[in-house]
């Protein structure tokens, strides 16, 4: 993908004159920032990607995953309309600048959407409870492991299943407040918390832990590895701007060091050497303000304003256009393949370290290219290619996600002779967590609409 050389045109295509008044960083300022959240009048839950448009004008933005939005508006009275194709479209007057963070409740649309009637596929549900949510879970060649939890944290326990959900064992007290399950690239499980990491292990058919280790050493060593394949770890180390990532393993018997490939997204270097202004955004040494520049006069409120506006600013430069490299490595069968998008191709190295193939793929090209074809397509994207690459271990098959406009997300397989895509089904649920796909099975957690509702985790067969 070529960006066009005009920062200008870019900011002002995607993000309106605010932004570019903000990354400029002269001229005109906008009055004030509305900063809010948008909900479910009835579930209260955030909902994500809802349109929210400055009546009249070509202004607006779009709410993200946790339901949050930001917009900046240079006068007042206003109107906003707030539209979703799940929800009643909302209308929203201000004549005076919010006080605090606006909270907008959309009520969902009574008909059924069609676009939800996807498949007639069977879905299993693997746990369900009226009292316990699942906050997480594992795969393991055996089971299912589920942390649960009834009404916080302090309760959770671990609950092991088969691949049917029928309990074997469970582990009713945990140390702390669990916050995920982590399983490591030897396939142990963990359970996290915000200061220790508990490794878990299996003993006279119980579930126990490893006394904990400090949460930050734990992630030093285990957060960068990514699989073990005979007697190798293999690894990933970013550089200092996540434009590139190199891959190497450990020989587990002679603990020798060797690289495996080095992985470079070229085109974010060539943009940043085309927009030398943006080093600022590394750390760079421009000349900008800073609350070192702060001197207790009534100047001190331009400053604070121009400081919030470069950091809007180069936080969303940085969203936008210089996105970590997504690269991901994983083992299928003895091979290591490398996803690698940047370059637009697959590699695939057997276990003697040699590039044995590769081949074309563009599954990922169509939404890079869209997104600065218009300003609405911003808010409201349909198809939408996620960086999510799942690998079946047992199947040895690769599987990418897309995500319609309804929330709902379409599981793509990808042929690794070819490259080429097949659509394999669509998840019937908006806004699903934590997918796995295990023995043509893709599993994943739903919490449902209503306010009692918990989350539950399902399974789907992959035809």
């Amino acid at each position: 993908m070529n960006f066009p050389k005009s920062r200008l045109y870019l900011i002002f295509v995607l993000f309106s004159f605010l932004f570019l008044a903000t990354i400029i960083g002269r001229g005109q300022n906008t009055s004030f920032i509305i900063n809010g959240i948008v909900a479910d009048s009835i579930t209260h839950e955030p909902i994500e990607q809802v349109n929210i448009k400055l009546k009249d004008t070509k202004g607006g933005t779009s709410s993200d995953e946790l339901g949050n939005f930001r917009l900046g508006v240079s006068q007042l009275p206003i109107i906003l309309e707030f539209s979703h194709v799940s929800y009643q479209t909302q209308i929203l007057k201000l004549n005076y600048p919010p006080e605090r963070q606006i909270i907008v409740k959309l009520k969902p649309k009574t008909e059924k959407l069609p676009e939800l009637v996807v498949t007639a596929q069977k879905i299993d549900t693997i746990y369900k409870d009226l009292l316990y949510s699942v906050l997480d879970y594992e795969l393991t060649d055996s089971g299912i492991m589920l942390l649960i939890y009834k009404g916080n944290l302090t309760n959770a326990e671990l609950l092991y299943t088969d691949f049917d959900g029928n309990k074997i064992i469970d582990l009713p007290v945990l140390p702390g407040k669990p916050l995920a399950l982590f399983k490591d690239c030897l396939n142990n499980i963990h359970i996290l918390t915000r200061t220790r990491a508990y490794q878990l292990y299996f003993e006279n058919k119980k579930i126990k832990l490893m006394p904990g280790q400090d949460i930050d050493d734990f992630k030093s060593v285990m957060g960068s590895c990514l699989f073990s394949l005979k007697n190798k770890l293999y690894f990933e180390y970013y550089n200092e701007f996540n434009f590139a990532k190199l891959i190497f393993y450990i020989n587990t018997i002679d603990s020798s060091f060797s690289e495996l490939a080095t992985i470079i997204d070229q085109e974010k270097y060539d943009m940043l050497e085309d927009n030398p202004e943006d080093w600022i955004i590394f750390g760079g040494a421009f000349q900008t303000p800073s609350l070192g520049d702060l001197r207790g006069l009534g100047s001190d409120v331009n400053t604070l304003a121009q400081i919030r506006n470069l950091t809007d600013g180069t936080r969303f430069i940085k969203m936008a256009f210089y996105t970590e490299i997504y690269a991901p490595v994983l083992p299928i069968g003895d091979s290591v393949c490398v996803f690698n998008h940047p370059n637009n191709c697959i590699d695939f190295y057997d276990a003697f370290d040699s590039l044995t193939g590769s081949i074309p793929i563009d599954y990922h090209i169509a939404e890079k290219a869209n997104q600065l074809i218009t300003f609405g397509r911003a808010f409201a994207p349909s198809n939408k290619w996620l960086n999510e690459i799942y690998t079946d271990p047992i199947g040895r098959k690769a599987y990418t996600i897309f995500r319609n406009i309804n929330g709902t997300k379409d599981l793509i397989n990808i042929d690794l002779a070819t490259g080429k895509t097949q659509y394999m089904l669509t998840i019937p649920f908006p806004y699903v967590q934590k997918i796995q796909v295990y023995k043509n099975y893709l599993y994943f957690v739903y919490k449902g609409w209503g306010n009692n509702q918990k989350k539950k985790l399902f399974r789907q067969k992959i035809f």
